[in-house]
């Protein structure tokens, strides 16, 4: 892949110009950037019985400009900064537009499965990055990746079409292999019910607005009580010390016809005076097969601090 990108920004109303600094409070600038991202792989098959065995060596050589650092570009939505397997290989592991991961690094990793006849299979994937260039690293502490050799991520998951589903990511330490970041995802279905349940952890990004680790913990419930019709259920509740408490709740009613599909849903946010106001509301989604669908923006129903 070759990539070449250009950026230009307006920004109005900076933070850190104060009256006392002697900065202006509106800048304008621009920039350019340009990358080259080799990929390659090579599976080894071996059939068995009834299932198949893959070992697959992944290897990537990613080479970028050297990008100066811009004060005069906010970072707003590079902040959320994470390293997993579904994004180690990515050229640019930022999030966002406002920053780019620049200069030059090598991935590399190695994925093995087992692929049974019968749709069941399993999955082992673990890799890591490393830069050619040390100096002025872009990414904030806890990332993963602020250190030349990044930490490690590792991924394993298991199928059992929809009757039983596992995923698990990690992210750990390149020194001592501590836990950095794990989410767990597993679901399953027993007759007309499905259950689900998600758990996340991650430490604190340093020098971001995620300066605390965070770790919630998510349940989904759904009953198919005919052919059509199915009601559910999610709820969402933060485990971190210093903001433990539900967060969310939903609810809804979903129908899905030959022609028409209509799904009705409810949500309460709970959410610190810090960030947000709490409040619940009604979504509306109406689905006409081949012709698409709408669905409202959310009518609130009151909210509170």
């Amino acid at each position: 892949d070759l990539i070449a990108r250009g950026d230009s920004y307006q920004v109005n109303d900076r933070s850190f110009a104060t009256a006392a600094s002697g900065r202006s409070r509106d800048a304008s600038t621009a920039r350019g950037f340009a990358q080259a991202h080799f990929q390659t792989s090579m599976p080894f098959e071996k059939n068995m019985d009834q299932m198949q065995m893959v070992v697959e060596p992944i290897a990537a050589v990613t080479v970028g400009t050297n990008l100066r650092q811009d004060n005069d570009i906010p970072n707003e939505d590079s902040q959320d900064v994470f390293l997993d397997a579904t994004n180690i290989f990515n050229p640019n592991r930022f999030p966002g537009y406002d920053q780019i991961e620049d200069n030059s690094h090598a991935t590399y990793g190695l994925r093995t499965g087992l692929y049974a006849d019968e749709g069941y299979q399993g999955e082992i994937f673990f890799g890591q990055s490393y830069e050619f260039d040390d100096d002025n690293n872009p990414f904030p502490q806890g990332s993963g990746l602020s250190e030349r050799e990044s930490d490690f991520v590792g991924k394993i998951s298991a199928s059992m079409g929809d009757r039983f589903n596992l995923n698990y990511a990690t992210q750990l330490a390149n020194d001592n292999l501590s836990s950095q970041r794990h989410e767990v995802d597993v679901s399953g279905k027993i007759g007309p019910m499905t259950l689900g349940t998600r758990y996340f952890y991650a430490n604190a990004l340093q020098g971001t607005g995620l300066d605390q680790s965070r770790e919630q913990i998510r349940n989904t419930a759904r009953y198919q009580f005919t052919d059509k019709w199915a009601v559910f259920g999610a709820t969402q509740y933060d485990l971190a010390r210093e903001t433990e408490g539900l967060r969310k709740l939903s609810y809804g009613l979903d129908y899905e016809g030959q022609c028409v599909n209509f799904l009705v849903t409810g949500r309460r946010t709970l959410t610190r005076d810090s960030s947000g106001d709490s409040g619940t509301e009604i979504v509306m989604r109406i689905g006409l097969k081949n012709l698409g669908e709408f669905k409202t923006s959310g009518f609130s129903l009151g909210s509170d601090n």
